[in-house]
């Protein structure tokens, strides 16, 4: 069986945005574009070490030390409270290394 596929072909108009909405939908889709920096004439094998090393820094930041947190004693408050006119109850637990009054 032969099957004979005619060409398929979109038009897509171009699309006026305006500056304000291109940085709401960015932001909205938590979208950060890298900014492009010149090369400064720099050869390809220089570019490729300088993300490397870029790269590697965000390894150690990530794997580097963390803060300790309640290494020792804590103070913890908790409060538990209705809304009557949502009709709904809640409970607020604040816990601290800090001295809390």
């Amino acid at each position: 069986m032969i099957r004979i596929v005619q060409n398929q072909e979109e038009e897509i108009k171009d699309v006026q945005i305006s500056e304000y909405e291109k940085e709401m939908l960015l932001a909205k889709y938590n979208f950060r574009p890298t900014p492009i920096q010149p090369s400064d004439n720099l050869s390809f094998e220089e570019m490729l070490q300088i993300e490397e090393n870029k790269k590697l820094e965000l390894k150690r930041k990530q794997n580097g030390p963390q803060p300790i947190t309640f290494g020792g004693e804590f103070n913890s408050n908790t409060k538990y409270d209705t809304d009557n006119d949502l009709g709904f109850s809640y409970k607020i637990n604040i816990v601290s290394n800090m001295k809390l009054d």
